[in-house]
Order: structure tokens, then sequence, then C-alpha cells
């Protein structure tokens, strides 16, 4: 009867107020007694320091009974039949809309061409093209410093067609430094060539007529019209006067000091001036053309060639007339001079000295 108590005992109490289960009591142990009858009093459990408690073994508590929990208040009611498809679906897409899975085609009508700094290679060309150029063009006009001022223009040239031709940056310096550049050289050249005539000329002598600088012949050209003097088997003296068998006379007196217009004709130590006074005594006119040459101490004198003066220009002269014109000579000394004239084509040299 006992052992049937604590059985319904522990089936009323599987379940609280609530309807959850509870961990059934365990069952009261017989109370122990003394020897004289009496209930011996129950002594406070011994905790062993260490001991291991496992799980309770199978069958130790029975399973609540089915329907011992009721479901919880406000729960959802399970739905009534299926979801109504969605109306009007979406038609299908068109073959070749959209491209296979897994592949990202970017829209490249959707985005503007990313931006692409301008480029700068071979800007040092142009630059220093458009730099040698100018440089070249402003220093070209100077007397000798003209040949490196070529050299430079040159260098110009050169790299301002390399920067065209490789289409480097700096279009427009690399036009300018080749524009530049040319002209220099065509005017160191120019002016190089001018330079270097005039310094030679001031060293070696006047450049002159090919015929005022060569040693005249004893006649002008030997021809059968050829007019011989007629007064002199050799040079006569400043004042003197030599005449031709046509009748033509040349008087020249001594040389007097002469000032040049432009001091590049002053290459010796004395300029002198002559004075030749030409009398056509023929009975035709004659074309005078002045030719002549001057040594001073056996040192050849070069000519002056001032345009003031008369030397290597024609002349008419009539029949009867007379005209007096003016040579001149740097001369390396005034004394022990020697001059040879010859008035025109083929007319003999007229000889004067001291």
């Amino acid at each position: 009867m006992r052992g049937n108590a604590v059985s319904d005992a522990q089936d009323q109490n599987t379940a609280d107020a609530e309807g959850r289960p509870v961990e059934p009591a365990a069952p009261d142990a017989p109370s122990p007694t003394t020897e004289s009858g009496q209930a011996q009093a129950p002594q406070a459990p011994q905790t062993v320091q260490g001991a291991d408690y496992g799980p309770p073994p199978p069958g130790a508590y029975p399973p609540p009974p089915a329907g011992a929990y009721p479901p919880p208040p406000g729960a959802y009611p399970p739905p009534v039949g299926a979801y109504p498809p969605p109306p009007g679906g979406y038609p299908p897409p068109q073959p070749g809309t959209y491209p296979p899975a897994g592949v990202y085609q970017p829209n490249a009508a959707a985005y503007p061409p990313p931006y692409q700094r301008p480029t700068r290679r071979g800007l040092g060309f142009a630059i220093t093209s458009l730099v040698l150029g100018v440089g070249a063009l402003l220093f070209s006009w100077v007397p000798f410093i003209g040949i490196i001022a070529g050299l430079a223009g040159i260098a110009a040239v050169v790299l301002g067609a390399i920067a065209l031709a490789r289409a480097f940056a700096g279009k427009g310096m690399s036009i300018a430094g080749l524009v530049t550049g040319g002209l220099a050289v065509i005017l160191s050249v120019l002016l190089t060539v001018t330079w270097f005539g005039l310094f030679f000329s001031s060293i070696n002598g006047s450049p002159s007529h090919p015929l005022a600088t060569a040693s005249p012949p004893p006649y002008s050209d030997g021809g059968k019209d050829t007019f011989h003097s007629t007064t002199q088997d050799g040079p006569v003296g400043f004042g003197d006067t030599v005449s031709y068998d046509n009748g033509v006379t040349v008087t020249i007196p001594a040389g007097t000091p002469y000032t040049p217009n432009d001091p590049i004709w002053s290459t010796q130590k004395v300029d002198l001036g002559y004075d030749v006074t030409v009398h056509n005594g023929s009975s035709a006119k004659i074309t005078v053309n002045l030719i002549g040459e001057a040594t001073a101490g056996g040192t050849d004198g070069d000519d002056i060639l001032d345009k003031s003066l008369d030397t290597m220009t024609d002349f008419s002269l009539a029949a009867g007339a007379t005209h007096t014109y003016h040579i001149a000579f740097s001369l390396a000394s005034q004394s022990d001079v020697a001059l040879s004239v010859s008035i025109a084509e083929h007319y003999d040299y007229a000889e004067f000295s001291d």
C-alpha cells in the first residue's frame, strides 16, 4: 500500500501549476530506529570531497504523458492552403539580354573614359631647340662669334627635327627652334665670310680688281692697236709728262698725304694720293680706265678704293679734252716710290718714280 501511494504521488507531481513537467521527488527512506524502538534523528548528508556524480541511469524518470502540455496561449494557427501565385507573372527575358551567369560585362557607354594626363615625353628636345635657335640668331651678327652661333643653330635644327619626327611634346617650341636655328645658320655663314674677307684684306691688302695688284705688263696687250709711249724708255720723274703716239699725254706729280674715308684701307704706314692729268690730243674720243701699281722701297703698296677716287672706273674723254683723275695708295714709306699707271685699254703703262 505504501508503494502505491508513493507512485500516485509521483504521478501527481510530474507537472506543476503551469503544466510544465517537474522532476519527481525521490522516495522517503525509512527512518532508522534504535534498539529501544524509537526513531533516530536523520543525519546530514556527508559530502565526499572529489566525488564524481554521473548522469542518472536510464529509466530513472518516466516520460511525461501525452497531451500533458497544452499549446501556449496566442499561438498562430497553421496556414490553411498554399499561397496563391503572384498576379500577372513577369515575361521571360529575351535571348541575349543578359550575359551568362558568372560573366561580368560592364556597360562601356554608361561611364566616360578615364582621365589621361597629357604626355610630357621628349619636352626637353623642344625646349633645348628653342633656346639654342634664339641664342644662335642673336649672336650670329657678332663678328667671329657667329661661327659658334652657327654651330648652335645646327644643333637647334637637329633637335627640333627629332622632336617633330618622334611627335614629342612641345610641337610649337620645336618648330620655333627649327626656324630660328635655320636662320641663324644662314646669317652666320654669310656674315662670317664677309667678316673674314674684310679682316684678311686689312692684313694682306685691299680687295681690288685682279689687275690692280698684278704686275703690269710692259704694254697693255701688245696688239696692233696698242699705243706706245714716245717719250720714255723707262720711268720718268713725278711731274714729267708721258706722251703716246696718238697724241694722248699723261702727267702725274708727286704724291700728297691722303686720309681714307674708311680706315680699313689704311693698311701700311703712309697713305698717298696722286693726281693723274690726261689730255686727249687724238682725233677721237677715248675711254679712260685707270689701273695702277705703286711700290715704296721695293714693298708693294695697296690700292685705296674709296668711292671718291677714280680707280677702275670708266670715264669718257672727248678729243682735245683734258681731265684730272685721283688715285691713292697705302705705302710702307713716302720715299723711293715707283708708280705705274695704265690710263686705258691698249695703252702702255706710264711709269713714274722719285
